[in-house]
Order: C-alpha cells, then structure tokens, then sequence
C-alpha cells in the first residue's frame, strides 16, 4: 500500500471511529469524560489538549461557553480535597472530547487574588480561589470571558471585575475591591460596588451590558464595559416574593431577598428568565415560581406562579397550562434551543428534565420520571462515549453542576456534589461530564425533526395499524 493510501485509510479509520465514540440516540444520556470512581484532576501541561486531562471534581463553579462552542471552567470546590476551593481556568473542546488546563497555578490550593493595573492583561494576574455559587459570568461580543467573584480584602469580602483574553490566555483586573456601595438608583458612579451574594445570575443585555441579579439584596446591577462602571437599576430588599398581579410588569415586584438563585436564561426578545429561588432568612423557602425581567423598562412580572407546594406536576404529555416542575436548591443545570425554549433539570426528584416554553408560559416533561421524589438516585455510566437508554448522570440533593449546550444542540452537564444526607454527609465529588441528545422524534419521523417556525415540515408514521394522535 502507498503513503498516499495508507493516509487515506487511516482518515477514513480516523473518521469512523469518530462516527462511534460521538454519535447518540436521541433522547439518551451518554457518559462523555471524566472518572467514573475518583473525582482528581489530571492538569497535565498547561495549554496542551490530552485524553488524559480533566479537572477536579468541582461543585458550584464558573462556567462560560465560547464564540467557537467551546466550554470554558473557572474555581469551584473540591469538597473531597485538601485543596478545597480551586483557582484553575479549563476549557474542553468539544469535537476534541478533550480538556485543556489553560491557566492558573495548578494542585497548590486555595489562593489570594493577585491584582494589576485596571484592564491590563498579565500572565501573572489571577482572580483567586472561588466557589460556593459567589460569583456571576458573561461573553462579551467579541469573546471576552468576564467573571465577577468576591475577593478577600481588608473589609472583608468585596466584589470585583476581572476579564480573560481568549488569544492571549491572560485575566486583566477591571474593576472593585472597594466597599459595598449601592449609590443611587439608575446612576452610574465608579464608587458603585456590588454586594457580597452567593448564587447570582446575569445575562448579557441586547445593548451589550453586562447584568446581574444579586442574591443578597434582590437588586438588579447593570455593568458598562467601556466605563468600567456599575449601576443599580432595580430592586430593594424583601423577605418574600412581591409578585403583584400574574403576567403584568409592575415598578414594584421583586423576587425575595437575600435569596440564592440557579437556572436561569435569555429569551431572544432581549429579556431575563429565572426559575424560582431560596429564600434563605425563611429556612429555605424553595418555590417553583418563573420570572421574566425587561430591561427596557426595568421591571420584573411573574409568568407562571408554580404551586404552593413546589410540587412536581405533569398531567399530561406536552405543554400544559397544569403542568409545573419542581425547584430545589442548587438546581444549575440550565439549557435554550434554537426555538427559544427553556430546560432545565429538577435534581433532587430524580434528575427529571422538563421544557419552558416562554411563548405559552407553559411547561412540558422531556425526559426522567417526577414520580421518584426526594429519591437520590445513583448515576450509572455505562461505556464511555456509548449513549444507552439505562446511562443516567444520577441525581442527588446538593448538585451544584456546570452545564453547557454545544453547536448541535445537545445539552451537557459536569461535576457537582453527591450529597447523601441535606446538609450533613457528603460522597465523592464527581468529575464526570456527561451529555443528552434531545429527542425530537416518536412514532412518526418529522424531517426535518426540529427548527423554528414558520416551518414546513414532513411525517412519516411508523405505525400504521391504528389511528395515531400526535403534537407537534
């Protein structure tokens, strides 16, 4: 054989194998990377791709998606290790299957910000350890990683800025490391500061700000990149939930404070989404309560009102104005499709995934089981790369996962805490990374089997001994 067909051969092997390891049934789980009995990191070389690489079995950690689809991994805790909160930057390839340590000093611990000039890049400059929910990101429009985290200073814990340049594998300090300062309401000031939160979120504005929902005080922040400035735009403290009348915006409605949130999503006309909350003065108060904040007028309105409760229920296949999941605490994983639908996963009974769709306000189950309530149910990884009907990520009380969607639009989830008993006994982090292919299908092949509308679609049913009733 020549080297010319012998490098043909080898493509096509290359290809095939490929083909193996990365295809999926749709509506499967599939166990990507990682380990399936140990949650240590693998640093390996800084900045060098290698099937062996991985990073440690962190919970609540930092977690951005590049313009490439690429998923980038900032701190977390390492609960099982001596080390405990990290300060490592990882990204994972994803038509690689590969992780990469990009920056950070490795296995040496818990670490202190190292500061610089204000938006400076440096190879020296460093957010410090992070973990614990504190801390919110954004991609900037042309793919900055921005991080706001707490630091550790002189009056205790202070909030800053900082940004991370892709090409140059460098963090620049932007902002902060001064006191709590709120100012006044919809001013910008330089001397604005946020407030020490565990568990905001934050979107990325049409108008390019960067906005965040403040867990402690309930506030809504917007910062300016090109002044480097925050500004209180909404919201004041509330022990509980003013939701006003359901669907209308109104100046006064605010979700509780101080309160930590998890999943949450930008809808394609510009506004904020977030489900529910842990009110964390009213012993946990968890609700199952979705929100919708307009920027454009700076007001929050209620869109579906969850149940008293906070009880999973599906009475029915697809979208229901009854149908509701259940939200429990540090429930993170969060998903959109192309069509603007919102996913998420109900953790703790049984690691359900349901659909939000923001044009109806309604719900609808895509996959698990609600039924299996407040079970923790183990994860089973099956072979590596294979998807298989019984592969399951497990669910678990305390989760705390990172979670992704990549080009194709499958949805990805990493790490996290296996809690055994709430707040008391804990198991092995996990490292794991696992993916779920969406099914689109049933008994009738729509081709093509997803897109949005308007839409001209072909149906072929598979059965064709008796009437068929489907939704589409």
């Amino acid at each position: 054989m020549t080297t010319t067909l012998k490098k043909i051969a080898l493509i096509i092997i290359g290809i095939c194998l490929y083909s193996f390891y990365f295809s999926q049934t749709p509506g499967e789980w599939t166990w990507m990377a990682g380990s399936n009995s140990n949650a240590d990191p693998v640093y390996g070389i800084k900045g060098v791709s290698d099937p062996a690489n991985t990073p440690g079995g962190y919970y609540e950690a930092a977690k951005w998606t590049d313009n490439q689809g690429d998923f980038w991994f900032y701190g977390g805790d390492d609960l099982d290790s001596t080390t405990d909160i990290d300060q490592n930057l990882w990204k994972f390839d994803v038509s690689a299957n590969m992780w990469t340590w990009m920056n950070g000093p490795g296995a040496v611990g818990p670490g202190t910000p190292i500061f610089g000039p204000p938006n400076v890049y440096s190879p020296t400059v460093l957010p410090g350890s992070t973990g614990y929910g504190e801390h919110a990101e954004w991609v900037d429009s042309i793919g900055n990683l921005w991080f706001s985290c707490l630091a550790i200073g002189p009056g205790g814990e202070l909030g800053t800025m900082w940004k991370y340049n892709l090409s140059l594998n460098q963090w620049a300090f932007v902002q902060g490391n001064i006191p709590p300062n709120s100012g006044v309401m919809g001013v910008p000031d330089p001397m604005n500061n946020t407030s020490a939160s565990e568990s905001p979120v934050s979107w990325v504005g049409d108008d390019g700000g960067l906005y965040m929902l403040s867990g402690f005080d309930g506030k809504i922040w917007k910062f300016d990149i090109a002044s480097s400035v925050w500004t209180w735009i909404h919201g004041t403290d509330s022990t509980t939930n003013i939701i006003g009348t359901i669907g209308q915006y109104d100046p006064t409605n605010n979700p509780a404070s101080p309160s930590a949130f998890y999943q949450h999503w930008k809808s394609e006309d510009g506004t904020f989404y977030v489900f529910g909350n842990t009110q964390q003065l009213n012993s946990f108060v968890i609700d199952n309560i979705m929100w919708q904040f307009d920027p454009q007028i700076n007001q929050w309105r209620v869109v579906h009102g969850g149940n008293i409760t906070n009880t999973a229920v599906f009475s029915s296949s697809g979208f229901n104005s009854l149908n509701c999941p259940s939200n429990t605490l540090e429930q993170r994983s969060c998903w959109k499709d192309e069509c603007n639908r919102f996913y998420g996963i109900d953790q703790l009974n049984g690691g359900y995934i349901y659909c939000f769709d923001p044009t109806i306000n309604q719900y609808a189950l895509v996959d698990g089981n609600p039924s299996t309530a407040g079970v923790f149910l183990s994860p089973n990884f099956g072979t590596l790369n294979v998807s298989s009907p019984t592969v399951f990520p497990g669910s678990y009380f305390l989760e705390g996962s990172a979670s992704w969607i990549d080009n194709s639009g499958n949805f990805w989830k990493f790490g996290g805490l296996k809690e055994i008993i709430p707040f008391i006994e804990y198991s092995l982090s996990t490292n794991a990374l696992w993916r779920y292919v969406p099914d689109f299908s049933g008994n009738i092949i729509a081709s093509p089997q997803k897109g949005c509308v308007p839409l001209e679609v072909d149906f072929l049913p598979q059965d064709t001994s008796s009437t068929i009733t489907f939704q589409w």
